[in-house]
Parts: C-alpha cells; sequence; structure tokens
C-alpha cells in the first residue's frame, strides 16, 4: 500500500512512520511542494530491487558479450571491491575501447 506524506508530516510521525514501512507491507512517497523527494521501502523490499538491478545489469553484459561489443578486460583488484554488496559471485566482464 502507498503512502504520499508530506516532508513536515513525515518529521511529525517519523517512528511510526518507519516502524509502518519496516515492519509493515507499508510504502511511503515523501514529497515537498507536490515534487516527490524518494520513497521509504522496507529492508526486504529494497534487497529484492537490488537483486533485480543486479539481474538486469548482468542480462545486458551478457547480451553485449554475446553480440561481440566487449573487447578487452577490466583489471579487478578486489581491495577495492565491498564484497558485502555482492549477492553472488564476482565475474569478470570484457569491455570494449573507444
Amino acid at each position: 500500500m502507498l503512502l504520499s506524506l508530506s516532508v513536515s508530516k513525515l518529521r511529525q510521525s517519523l517512528a511510526e512512520v518507519l516502524n509502518r514501512v519496516g515492519y509493515g507491507d507499508q510504502v511511503v512517497r515523501v514529497e515537498r511542494h507536490g515534487r516527490v523527494l524518494g520513497y521509504l521501502i522496507s529492508p526486504d523490499d529494497f534487497e529484492e530491487y537490488q537483486l533485480l538491478l543486479d539481474r538486469t545489469d548482468r542480462q545486458a553484459v551478457d547480451q553485449a558479450v554475446a553480440a561481440g561489443e566487449l573487447q578487452d578486460t577490466v583489471p579487478f583488484r578486489a581491495a577495492d571491491y565491498d564484497a558485502s554488496f555482492a549477492a553472488e559471485p564476482i565475474l569478470q566482464y570484457r569491455v570494449g575501447k573507444d
């Protein structure tokens, strides 16, 4: 269920809203002067969103590899990678030159 709140209303009831988002099925759209600033979603919904983005990115890279659009590998340094963000193992893909 989507609930729209202004920033001022959100400030007045932040604890209650966060509980409804975190423990319920509530999604909150935050607005200021009629303009959408963002959404509050549950941790579970956010994890699903991240997995969907990862899957979409992986499919795009796989399609580019299959089409022969990617050519040189990009070096990967494990020290630069924060594994806490990874849902699946890292794959090295080929990237084309400009």
